[in-house]
């Protein structure tokens, strides 16, 4: 029995000793990163099962106090603010109260007559034919307080559509506010009441909110970057016309929260889950590589993920969850343009997947000149490799700074740092040298060491 229990937490102070260990890792990394990247302020949070399991921050909140991000910081989401959206709409479609071959218009009667034609299920899966917003549109501040979302309609109803429903895939920030508005129509709730009565408290995100003025004074920042490596504050908005395509605010706490809570069907049952990520079609029956609000692809290793990312003025987000390994990872930054895409979460999401080995000398110590191409140009330049650590130089006008080499099955895998965010290269070695491939979130380009 004593012996049992030795090897029982034996075996969980290894586990707890591993974790401390990928923690460190990650933490590192990130720290280097928020600082090439130019980032004033970034929050984590990674869950597995129904568990977090690493939360942190990084720099600071608010540039002119210094005060620092925490992982109870607030941030814009952005377009994410659709992925709650359509949980809720199929939440409503499996209650029967509405209907996804439904037209919008039985919902809305202040639709023009060439909205007719548009289904909710159109509207979901970005193929009505309503455009999305315009750049002008984007930097344009709001200062209409809408009273219900079908007031801020008006803002591009009377734009001709851009094909006609159901005809092409076309990304519609404005078509999910359409959406929105539909289930505020059908219910007789306001769409923010709805939103946390059906999905907010379910998924017990209680640090996930509609933007409004009061939500944000005094306590939340946002930036603009600015040459030469400067940061101007971005005015306060009102979000109230948009939050169910980009108006919500929240943490990577609770992002992670709400993707644990959703594949675990705490949120929505299996069937309705199923139907969010399952790719949708157009009239013709190809198939969008998006489901309800969720983008659907592989990573490196061929495993399904499901993903969306959010801009907005003065913030960046990423959401992203492995469906069959019940993994999820947020991040928000709070500085528009924030490199924060698919390869920045892949690639932290590979320490907690297990995916990297870390042996000494994975790549022996040297210089190498590579050649690749980049935007189908030759582009040549020179590796220096010290104890799985290093510099890129070169590469595109950039140096890079290599803060991991690992094992990845059977590749040598070089996580890096540029300005454009988290790079990898998967090398091998060959009679000539080494040879392999490079990109963000997937092996695209080819590369050559000598």
């Amino acid at each position: 029995m004593k012996k049992l229990l030795f090897v029982f937490f034996a075996l969980m102070f290894i586990n707890y000793s591993n974790g401390q260990i990928i923690k460190q890792r990650v933490d590192s990394l990130l720290s280097q990163f928020i600082k090439v990247a130019r980032i004033p302020g970034l929050s984590v949070a990674v869950s597995m099962g129904n568990k977090i399991i690493y939360s942190n921050a990084f720099g600071v909140e608010d540039i002119n106090t210094g005060r620092s991000a925490t992982i109870k910081t607030k941030y814009r989401i952005g377009s994410i603010s659709k992925l709650l959206t359509a949980t809720l709409f199929v939440k409503l479609l499996d209650k029967n109260i509405i209907s996804e071959n439904s037209k919008a218009n039985e919902y809305v009667h202040s639709l023009p007559p060439a909205y007719k034609d548009i289904t909710l299920y159109q509207l979901a899966a970005h193929t009505s034919g309503i455009r999305h917003y315009t750049r002008s549109e984007i930097l344009s501040k709001n200062t209409i307080e809408y009273k219900k979302l079908e007031d801020g309609l008006s803002r591009f109803t009377n734009d001709t559509l851009l094909f006609s429903p159901g005809e092409k895939y076309y990304y519609s920030s404005y078509g999910y506010m359409l959406l929105g508005a539909v289930m505020e129509n059908a219910t007789g709730q306001s769409f923010n009441s709805l939103l946390k009565k059906e999905i907010l408290e379910p998924a017990d995100m209680t640090a996930t909110i509609p933007e409004t003025a009061k939500a944000i004074a005094h306590e939340i920042a946002f930036y603009y970057p600015m040459k030469p490596d400067s940061l101007v504050a971005v005015s306060p908005d009102n979000n109230s016309y948009k939050w169910p395509a980009g108006g919500y605010l929240s943490t990577p706490a609770d992002m992670v929260r709400f993707g644990s809570r959703l594949l675990d069907k705490k949120i929505v049952d299996a069937r309705s889950l199923d139907i969010l990520f399952t790719p949708k079609k157009t009239n013709n029956g190809k198939e969008t590589g998006v489901g309800f609000g969720f983008r659907i692809g592989t990573d490196s290793r061929g495993r399904k993920i499901v993903h969306h990312g959010g801009e907005s003025d003065g913030a960046r987000a990423f959401f992203l969850m492995y469906p069959d390994e019940k993994i999820c990872i947020a991040l928000c930054a709070n500085v528009y343009g924030a490199p924060l895409f698919e390869g920045e979460a892949e690639t932290i999401a590979g320490y907690f997947l297990g995916d990297y080995e870390f042996k000494q000398n994975l790549f022996p110590d040297g210089a190498y000149n590579f050649t690749t191409t980049v935007n189908k140009k030759e582009l040549k330049g020179k590796i220096e490799i010290k104890g799985n650590k290093g510099m890129i130089y070169n590469f595109n006008n950039n140096n890079l700074q290599i803060v991991n080499i690992v094992k990845d099955k059977d590749k040598t895998r070089i996580i890096a740092l540029s300005a454009n965010g988290i790079m990898n290269f998967w090398i091998t070695k060959d009679d000539s040298g080494y040879k392999g491939f490079w990109g963000y979130d997937k092996p695209l380009t080819a590369i050559t060491l000598e």
